[in-house]
């Protein structure tokens, strides 16, 4: 899963992203109780954010209502205004499979997300191994959704791709940015306010020291 948010600079906006490790559910030999408690403690103080835009990434293979974090974006993100979700390794997934997965894309599943989710083929191990260029990897996703089995899949091309995604998120973090920034002035105005209070508040403590 991975987590966006926007900070004004010199030069306009930057967004930072952070990715996350996934969720563990269960503890083994590589990965303790105390690792489990430390994931999900991270991924809480991202989700909770509300400034924060929550990419929550699905493998297309395994069963969306059991992914904890589209219940963790549902309990932080109530209104569903920030919470993306992305379907990965469709090439992985059983054939005759396609469709299931093509409904969640749609968001016609019974998994629905407020801003719907986008569908995405990543370069396989060898591709990257062979120092796969960007243009090459997205040569070879739009070419793998334009072919059988998901060209029947009716999957609309603005909801598939990386460039589709990252279209998508520019405009939500623009819409998102207009939200949050009368909230991050009044912020501003509130700690300057606290700050000249105390500031007059040490003063008169000093001068009263002084004249004891």
């Amino acid at each position: 899963m991975s987590f966006g948010s926007k900070s004004q600079v010199r030069w306009g906006f930057t967004l930072t992203v952070v990715d996350l490790p996934g969720l563990i559910s269960v503890p083994n030999d590589d990965q303790d109780e105390e690792d489990v408690e430390t994931v999900q403690e991270l991924v809480d103080l991202y989700a909770a954010n509300p400034r924060t835009i929550i990419l929550a990434v699905v493998q297309a293979g395994n069963d969306i209502a059991n992914q904890g974090i589209i219940r963790k974006s549902r309990h932080f993100d109530k209104a569903g205004q920030r919470t993306v979700g992305v379907i990965t390794k469709p090439d992985l997934i059983n054939r005759g499979t396609e469709k299931r997965i093509a409904l969640l894309a749609k968001n016609l599943d019974t998994t629905k997300l407020q801003l719907g989710y986008f569908l995405v083929k990543n370069p396989t191990p060898t591709e990257l191994a062979s120092g796969i260029t960007p243009d090459q990897r997205q040569r070879g996703e739009v070419t793998f959704f334009q072919f059988s089995p998901w060209k029947e899949q009716g999957l609309a091309m603005d909801r598939v791709g990386i460039l589709s995604l990252r279209s998508y998120l520019q405009t939500l973090l623009d819409q998102h940015m207009e939200r949050e920034l009368p909230k991050v002035q009044e912020e501003v105005k509130n700690l300057m306010k606290e700050n000249r209070n105390g500031d007059r508040s040490s003063r008169r403590r000093e001068a009263v020291h002084w004249a004891s």
